[in-house]
């Protein structure tokens, strides 16, 4: 619903947009002054095409007070960006020091993005699992405790608000130790040391398990998942869950669009767990693609299910109506170990350390020295080496080598999320040589990567533009506060 009003040779433009609550006003020298919200919130879709940085006015005026809230920007009818300063922490954090924003957008360079691994400074911490969400971070401590940061606009991080934090901040509600995590695209899981699930952020389709879904329901500090199962692994999806329990059973929840929940085509989206039961198979892996599900049987087959536009299930098909409703068996004769699933491409370790990948390929992320799609499993043999652990961010893969050596491939799209120093793509697997560190545990979430390495430091690179790196925002912008450099603020 709108109204547009226009005239020609001077007279005032007028442009009024309800559904987006936005305002154009074109004035007689030709510019136009924008007010009204700017909900810089990444649609269902992880694609690098939708940006979520907000953006500065091309008309420059008399700075106006803004209301920078969690994740809306107010924009003056100017659309002045006072000050036009950016600070940043110095190295020992005594001071800070001060640089000119672009009058064009908020192109900060490498002041927001870091093209090769960074080291996570967090104490005296070491970690041995993480997981990335679409701009937020999770990390578990050797010791089980729980550390968010990132973006928070549904409460993903677990901490009682919606605030964003820069550093590694403790998720101590409950007092729990934990095993296992994951981050959905705005909602986390984790697995409790004694199998209880609990859940928490975004929850517009009952994602979280909790029984209830919608406006108003989302949560922002862990809740027991329904249900009384205990569970020994758990993958968040796209407004979906998929987790396993500890005897095996594979269950999953939220929306059941393109049939991601296993359950039928008939089945529609559930708010608790429900028994995903075809074929009465135990289940020891599973992973989660834009809307597309993976599981690996105790006896090593992979199954697939849910959509299947680029051939990412690995059916040998493509196309919406080859989309499948149950899980199907990728029948290729091996067995697998480990899966991951990027937005619609599929990466996958055999049992015998070999590397397969199919699905959508534009920007190299299939690893294959080309950018043609595959609909069956395809071996990504170069450098003939083994692999002991798989990744898959939005369009871009990253693996650890069976020495501990860390390869990553495909879209680097300006932010660097594969740590090589570079915005170029990169159609095969890449060695992120920095300092010869070893690996162990890997994460990518919509445009930053994260690995520990062996002796359990936690690494980050790519985008940073809402602390997701954890590390102290190294590049501070005017809407967020440097807590290591406490004594200034933001005017």
């Amino acid at each position: 619903m709108g109204r547009a009003l226009l005239t020609i040779f001077g007279v005032i433009v007028v442009i009024i947009l309800f559904a987006g609550i936005t305002c154009g006003i074109l004035d007689f020298a030709g510019v136009l002054n924008i007010t009204g919200k700017n909900n810089n919130t990444p649609n269902n879709s992880n694609s690098p095409n939708n940006p979520t940085n907000p953006t500065n006015p091309t008309n420059p005026g008399t700075p106006h007070e803004h209301t920078w809230g969690n994740w809306v920007i107010e924009i003056a009818p100017t659309c002045q960006d006072e000050g036009r300063e950016k600070r940043t922490c110095t190295t020992d954090n005594t001071h800070f020091e001060t640089r000119s924003i672009p009058a064009m957008g908020h192109d900060w360079g490498e002041w927001t993005t870091h093209n090769v691994p960074q080291y996570v400074d967090a104490g005296n911490l070491k970690f041995k699992e993480t997981s990335a969400g679409w701009e937020y971070t999770l990390a578990l401590a050797e010791n089980g405790d729980l550390y968010a940061w990132g973006r928070n606009n549904y409460g993903q991080l677990g901490l009682g608000d919606n605030t964003e934090r820069d550093t590694p901040t403790h998720i101590s509600q409950g007092n729990r130790k934990y095993k296992a995590i994951s981050a959905g695209p705005s909602f986390a899981l984790a697995i409790a040391e004694n199998g209880d699930l609990y859940a928490w952020g975004h929850n517009n389709d009952g994602q979280l398990g909790l029984g209830d879904s919608c406006n108003g329901t989302n949560r922002n500090i862990p809740h027991l998942v329904a249900g009384g199962h205990k569970y020994k692994a758990v993958a968040g999806g796209n407004r979906f869950t998929l987790a396993i329990t500890e005897n095996g059973d594979l269950y999953a929840w939220g929306t059941n669009g393109y049939g991601v929940l296993g359950l039928g085509i008939s089945a529609g989206p559930a708010s608790t767990p429900r028994h995903v039961n075809e074929g009465g198979r135990k289940y020891k892996a599973i992973a989660t693609g834009q809307h597309s599900s993976f599981a690996i049987a105790e006896n090593g087959d992979l199954y697939a299910w849910g959509e299947n536009t680029n051939g990412q299930l690995g059916l040998g098909d493509i196309g919406h109506a080859t989309n499948r409703y149950t899980p199907q068996h990728v029948s290729a004769g091996r067995k697998y170990k480990a899966i991951a699933g990027g937005d619609f491409h599929t990466v996958a370790i055999a049992e015998n350390g070999d590397l397969y990948s199919w699905g959508h390929n534009r920007f190299g992320q299939l690893g294959l020295g080309d950018s043609v799609d595959y609909y069956t499993p395809q071996h990504a043999n170069a450098g003939n080496r083994k692999y002991k652990a798989i990744a898959a961010g939005s369009q871009s893969s990253i693996a650890i080598a069976e020495n501990g050596d860390l390869y990553t491939w495909g879209l680097n799209g300006g932010f660097g999320q594969l740590g090589l120093g570079n915005s170029e793509h990169h159609n095969t697997p890449q060695h992120v040589s920095a300092n010869n560190r070893k690996y162990d545990a890997i994460a990518m979430g919509f445009r930053h990567t994260l690995a520990i390495t062996e002796n359990n430091d936690l690494y980050a690179f790519g985008s940073n533009e809402y602390g997701q790196l954890g590390l102290c925002l190294d590049e501070w912008t005017e809407r967020r506060y440097c807590t290591r450099c406490n004594e200034f603020q933001t005017r």
